[in-house]
């Protein structure tokens, strides 16, 4: 703000006005002022091109993308992106375009599709080798890791940090041998590998005890309580977890203390502490609204609900709580960086709490019951082939819309599927057709019916899953 005011004071130089403006707008964001960022990203923004500047055009916009990006109102932000890496690129302003494809990742990432993200990860990675910008290509590769863990191969995602690992302690670069060593041990943990998890781990250790970072000392701390509970001492990691969530917390961390406590409820199930699962879900419930991410936080709730509902022996309440975790276990949740500590926590839940397979599979996967996810991401047919439409957005929109209506009209599936587009009676009634087809194809066939009135879903075979 001293800056800004400065700049206002003593220069008319448009470029140095907009260079304190964007500074300015990145503290606000950091500040958790959403609204205040955008404010004056938008300002930048219009400042910028009423300068006529195509090159501080571009840098506002980038700004202004990199603000929503990894919010909850991403709209436009990669739209923006690319326009300004085009911008850059015919400028040959190289290291701004390279800086436009990592943001390009985080915005994929953040909005679970890993992978747009893997192909904008590896265009900044290269972009930043030819530049030699260390840090970039280090942070870029990381991103290229999380995508490639997302989208199921983890071996590759192992081989992916175990070098970025390597490549960041001979660089120096402390945040991204924090970062890259977190995942590495998550991945190692997903695949079982508790020995190799716990020698990135004690590497981990020593790095929090260097530097002055809390995240780092919470995390590694945390992380040693959830490999000794897949270690099965759950006494020790029972202990070790409330050792690292007695630390003081702030907004950025919001989400890291949902999935702590989300596992230190796990552990309490496991041990037959009900009161202890209570409080600790609680408090990972009541962390939920400080972060953008609230339905990736919501998962690992209801994951960890799964575990108080097995100890209840519940069938009812097992078998709605379980249905993510199988999800999960079967591979088939896709997303941001989140998605593997889901993937974790739904082994730790397997590994302590057996018994939930049976159950499940007594419950849902007998019968021809198709399960419909009422935000059309997703179904499960009666054979249990679980089906993502996650990056198909037309067809997760009239899944959705079938879900929410016993029967859509042509006019609603207008509204809802196709919002604000205008369009003749017969070239909506061929898009219907054509969408309709499409979701058949990809295995709900007859369950998709039609009668005068519109389209419907055959609801006596089917369950739509909230």
């Amino acid at each position: 703000e001293e800056v800004f005011r400065y700049v206002e004071q003593h220069t008319e130089s448009v470029a140095a006005r907009l260079a304190a403006l964007r500074g300015l707008s990145r503290c606000v964001y950091r500040r958790a002022d959403f609204e205040g960022a955008c404010a004056l990203t938008n300002e930048a923004v219009a400042e910028a091109r009423a300068s006529g500047d195509l090159y501080e055009l571009a840098v506002s916009r980038r700004v202004w993308a990199a603000v929503r990006a990894v919010s909850s109102e991403p709209e436009g932000a990669a739209e923006a992106l690319i326009d300004a890496a085009g911008v850059f690129r015919e400028l040959e302003a190289l290291r701004d375009e390279a800086q436009c494809e990592y943001l390009l990742a985080w915005h994929f990432s953040a909005q679970e599709q890993p992978e747009p993200t893997l192909v904008a990860a590896r265009r900044a990675a290269d972009a930043a080798e030819n530049l030699g910008d260390v840090r970039l290509g280090l942070e870029s590769r990381w991103l290229l890791g999380v995508a490639t863990a997302d989208l199921g191969d983890v071996a590759e995602a192992q081989r992916i940090m175990e070098k970025l690992l390597e490549d960041s302690r001979r660089a120096g670069v402390l945040d991204s041998i924090r970062c890259t060593a977190e995942t590495l041990v998550n991945i190692h943990i997903e695949r079982g590998n508790l020995t190799e998890a716990a020698e990135v781990l004690k590497l981990q250790g020593r790095l929090a005890n260097s530097c002055a970072e809390p995240i780092a000392r919470f995390w590694q701390q945390e992380t040693r309580g959830e490999l000794l509970a897949h270690q099965g001492d759950l006494a020790a990691a029972a202990a070790t977890m409330d050792e690292a969530l007695a630390r003081p917390v702030d907004y950025w961390n919001a989400s890291l203390v949902v999935g702590a406590n989300c596992h230190r409820s796990t552990v309490a199930w496991a041990l037959g502490d009900s009161a202890g699962g209570e409080a600790a879900l609680a408090r990972a419930q009541q962390y939920l609204t400080a972060d953008g991410d609230e339905v990736g936080l919501e998962m690992l709730c209801r994951i960890a609900s799964a575990g108080r509902a097995i100890v209840a022996t519940s069938p009812e309440a097992a078998g709605s709580a379980m249905e993510p975790l199988v999800r999960l276990r079967r591979g088939y949740e896709g997303g941001d960086r989140r998605s593997s500590q889901w993937r974790i926590q739904a082994k730790l839940v397997e590994a302590n709490l057996g018994r939930w397979t049976d159950m499940f599979d007594k419950l849902v996967t007998s019968g021809d019951l198709y399960f419909i996810a009422s935000d059309g991401g997703w179904f499960r047919t009666p054979e249990g082939t679980w089906v993502s439409l996650r990056l198909r957005l037309r067809l997760v929109a009239m899944l959705a819309c079938l879900a929410r209506h016993e029967v859509a009209s042509v006019e609603v599936i207008v509204a809802e599927v196709w919002e604000g587009e205008v369009m003749t009676p017969s070239s909506a009634l061929n898009r219907i057709r054509a969408t309709i087809s499409m979701l058949r194809s990809e295995g709900l066939g007859a369950l998709i019916q039609h009668n005068a009135d519109g389209y419907f879903l055959d609801r006596e075979h089917c369950y739509v899953y909230e």
